[in-house]
């Protein structure tokens, strides 16, 4: 398995975990995962749910740009000017 079929499983199984269905592939997953915030947008009851969901989503897509505390996935401080 690829690395991106990995992400992708992984995205899949998050999103089954929190709407109760596995979706067939990435596009209809995200499909899947708007409309269950949408339909949630009123109650907010996932909120919390959800902002998790997207942080390992995150956390994923950065380990596509190297190893962890290389420069890229690190956020370093900009020198204020001024």
């Amino acid at each position: 398995m690829e690395i991106g079929d990995a992400l992708e499983a992984a995205d899949l199984n998050d999103i089954e975990l929190v709407t109760g269905s596995r979706p067939a592939g990435w596009l209809t997953g995200e499909a899947q995962l708007e409309a269950f915030g949408m339909a949630d947008a009123a109650s907010r009851t996932y909120d919390v749910v959800l902002l998790e969901l997207f942080h390992k989503r995150l956390l994923r897509l950065l380990m596509l740009n190297g190893p962890a505390g290389s420069a890229i996935t690190v956020h370093h401080p900009v020198q204020r000017f001024g």
